[in-house]
């Protein structure tokens, strides 16, 4: 099997096209099927790999779309979030956007026709997940909660039954999005708590340090 080390993590070659944006050391690699990898993308030398940032054929419109959309993203997740990589892929159907924790991995599915504004909005709702996880404590989290007008106590991650933005990470994420997007176009909430105010958004840039 071949692979291309990225960083610290080994990416094996795919069935499909697909491209990981790996946090520490800011390196694209692409990995696709039907193409060789390199010979110094497989001895392990990360410097060599870091230097290089190769990019090994990909012409797929969701990893073009994906690719801008990840400019309009302002927050240095590849350093605040080390570890963390970002995947664009098909999509599936009723989501748009995933975060799981205990990979530090974010897959975004991009449909056809959406805009770069709205991939690169999922994207930073995801984001505001990572965020989340890594820095917010209990007592972060209260904070949150009582500065949205969020009754205490009100539950933070979903439960059986519900969906995301009935709950404070998902109102969380989604304001992290809000942040995030709202110099680059018009940006609507999906959280029933509504859109940030000034002092909000202020109180989110803190946590998200």
């Amino acid at each position: 099997m071949q692979v291309a080390t990225v960083g610290t993590m080994m990416a094996p070659r795919g069935e499909s096209p697909l491209r990981r944006w790996t946090a520490g050391w800011g390196v694209l690699a692409l990995l696709t099927s039907g193409c060789d990898v390199p010979a110094y993308f497989q001895g392990g030398d990360v410097a060599l790999v870091a230097a290089v940032a190769q990019v090994i054929d990909d012409d797929s419109e969701q990893h073009r779309v994906g690719s801008r959309a990840l400019d309009l993203i302002s927050y240095d997740w590849q350093h605040k979030l080390p570890g963390w990589t970002v995947e664009f892929t098909g999509p599936r159907p009723s989501i748009l956007g995933v975060t799981l924790p205990h990979d530090k991995h974010i897959e975004i599915y991009v449909r056809t026709g959406q805009s770069v504004f709205e991939v690169a909005f999922t994207l930073a709702h995801e984001l505001g997940h990572a965020v989340d996880i890594t820095y917010n404590t209990a007592a972060e989290r209260e904070a949150w909660l009582a500065a949205r007008s969020i009754a205490p106590g009100h539950d933070w991650w979903t439960g059986s039954g519900q969906r995301d933005f009935e709950v404070g990470s998902g109102d969380f994420a989604e304001t992290f999005a809000v942040w995030q997007l709202r110099e680059h176009g018009r940006v609507r909430s999906h959280s029933p708590w509504g859109l940030p105010s000034r002092a909000e958004l202020v109180l989110l840039a803190q946590l998200a340090q």
